[in-house]
This record gives structure tokens, sequence and C-alpha cells, in this order.
């Protein structure tokens, strides 16, 4: 660093120096070459620097740490409001509506399409894994085939579980089915999942869905 008086250039250390500060900067050669009324004056010229740095110092801290408060608060505010309008959009409020009846409600939570309407929900029975795959037949039937789960019904015979909590659709072609009209391309098919809490849950697939109101969606959206 070079001296303000003589010029010179030293290294740090033989400056002078007020509680570690280098303000003014000369030299200690200087510094000592100085009367006794200059160095105090210079003292004197330095801690005021430093007091008004502290001040500066002391004046920003409450306003860095509003700042900070205020940032903190806010995030952690809207992280409390994603999570409970994620948890309330994925369960309670899907229940809410299957209990009043409502026939249809496709929600879109993000590029998911989900269908609300009990009719595409078995509440009578338990969860089951089952993946069943619907193609057309002859004569404008569906054929069924896949992993497919039987319960016994109270006819005595074995009865398909088709729409309980887990059971996954793969729909190939044109199908009717609950009032619903599912039509999968045969190159890339529709395929749902019936999840009790969340409604009918499209998975992936290219297609469309024709509500029992005539409305019609085309997915991916």
């Amino acid at each position: 660093m070079k001296c303000e008086r003589c010029g010179n250039t030293y290294p740090s250390i033989y400056y002078f120096q007020e509680d570690g500060r280098l303000t003014p900067l000369i030299c200690t050669i200087c510094f000592d070459a100085l009367s006794k009324e200059e160095k105090i004056l210079l003292r004197e010229e330095t801690q005021k620097g430093v007091d008004a740095k502290v001040e500066r110092t002391h004046r920003k801290a409450p306003l860095i740490a509003r700042t900070l408060k205020w940032t903190f608060f806010s995030v952690l505010g809207l992280w409390l409001v994603l999570l409970m309008f994620v948890n309330l959009t994925q369960t309670e409020f899907s229940q809410q509506i299957a209990q009043r009846g409502t026939p249809l409600l496709p929600v879109f939570m993000g590029s998911r399409f989900v269908l609300l309407d009990e009719q595409l929900i078995d509440r009578e029975v338990g969860p089951v894994e089952s993946e069943i795959r619907i193609s057309p037949a002859p004569g404008g039937e569906s054929h069924m085939e896949g992993k497919v789960t039987f319960r016994m019904g109270p006819d005595g015979e074995l009865h398909p579980v088709l729409w309980a909590h887990g059971v996954k659709h793969t729909w190939i072609g044109r199908h009717e089915a609950q009032n619903h009209v599912f039509e999968g391309d045969p190159s890339w098919p529709l395929v749902f999942r019936v999840d009790k809490d969340k409604g009918y849950v499209y998975l992936r697939g290219r297609g469309t869905v024709t509500t029992p109101d005539g409305r019609v969606f085309r997915l991916p959206r």
C-alpha cells in the first residue's frame, strides 16, 4: 500500500492503525514524525471514521433483520398454503364431492386429469392390484384381459372386480363404461387408475373421454 504522506509503498504492517483499522493510510515513519498535537488530531479523525462506520452498520442491522424475517415467514407461509392445497385437493375435497353425489367433476392438477364420479369407484370392496386391458371385440363388445381379480358375489358366482381401489385400466379403442365413453389410441392407449381418495386418475396415453353430460376431454391436455 502507498503512504498518503510520503508516497512510499510498504506492507500493511508498517501503517498507522487505530483498533486494527488502516485509516488513514499513513506509514509508521510518517506517523512518528508528527507532532504530539498532529498525532492526537489524527487519532480523533480516525476514531470518527470508525464511529461513523459502526453507526452505519447499526442502522442497517434492523433493516436486514426485518428483511430476513419477512422473507422467512413469507416462504414458510407459501409452503404451508401449498401443502394444504395439495392435501385438500387430493383427499378431503374429492371425498366431499363424492359424498354429495355429484355425477361428474373433472379436476385438473397440473398435467393430471381426474374424474371424480362415484360410478367409477366401487367402495364395496377393498383395494386390489389389478391391471386390465380393454380392447374391442367382434360385435361391438369389449374384451378384457390381464391381471383380473374375482370376488364371490351374492349369487354365489365369481365376478370380476373392475372398479375397486387400485385397479388399473388400459383403454384400447372405443368403449362405453359406467355412462362414460373412453376412446384410446391403439398405438398409445389411455391408462387410468381407480383411487378411492383422488378419483379416477389419468396416468398416460392419448385419446378422449366423453362424460355423461356430453363433454369431451382430449388427453393428454
